[in-house]
């Protein structure tokens, strides 16, 4: 008897059939497409300070389980991609770093998998590393920006320079493949269309997160009444 999957990812709705003629291939078939379904990873690859925490706590809203940077980063700095992927296995979706940093290894574990770049205005985003890191020394993002720049107060140009690499590069590297990327920009205020038309699942009836926002001073505040008026 034919086995019917439908299989919705980024290539849309996709019908699996295998046939099989007794039961000992019949439970291998319910394993192969098990695994096939499996693959089918979330995978946000937008560098950090883009909304890449509001992506996560959207995605746990749609009922996915996300990881996020909070792994064993070793293995990263020791180049051992295999065990930095591993800490995937039980989870649907990840975002922020480190696997932003590894989105060309993602694609070859999981080639039928959904990949959200989150973006943002550039300027904006300097200003938000800048106040949200300042001076304070971190591997990771040394490990991410070179030697000697593991924060980006006073090394503005260095960081806006590897900002716009990495969105250049992963666009550049799906675009033979658009399907399976999705850039958003959490600014415009369409992010539940945009992901779930991308994912095709239901849109929620919640107002789109957007964690980690930075509060406007008073300053600010004021500024923004006196440019309306």
């Amino acid at each position: 008897t034919p086995i019917s999957i439908v299989s919705v990812g980024p290539d849309r709705a996709q019908t699996i059939e295998r046939s099989s003629e007794n039961s000992s291939e019949l439970e291998f078939d319910k394993q192969w497409i098990m695994k096939t379904l499996q693959k089918q990873k979330i995978l946000g690859i937008g560098w950090h300070k883009t909304g890449t925490t509001s992506l996560g706590v959207a995605l746990e809203a749609l009922g996915y389980s996300v990881q996020d940077s909070s792994i064993d980063r070793k293995p990263l700095y020791d180049n051992n991609i295999d065990q930095i992927i591993s800490q995937l296995d039980g989870f649907d979706a990840c975002q922020d770093c480190p696997w932003n940093l590894i989105y060309q290894d993602l694609y070859k574990a999981f080639p039928n998998g959904y990949f959200i770049l989150t973006i943002r205005d550039e300027n904006e985003w300097l200003k938000s590393v800048s106040n949200h890191f300042g001076t304070t020394n971190n591997k990771l993002r040394e490990f991410a920006y070179g030697t000697g720049l593991g924060f980006p107060r006073g090394n503005e140009a260095e960081y806006l320079a590897r900002y716009k690499l990495h969105n250049a590069s992963v666009i550049d590297f799906f675009a033979d493949k658009p399907n399976q990327l999705l850039i958003l920009d959490l600014s415009k205020n369409n992010g539940w269309d945009k992901l779930c038309s991308f994912l095709s699942v239901d849109h929620p009836k919640i107002p789109f997160p957007h964690k980690n926002k930075r509060r406007k001073s008073l300053t600010e505040k004021i500024l923004t009444k006196l440019k309306r008026h």
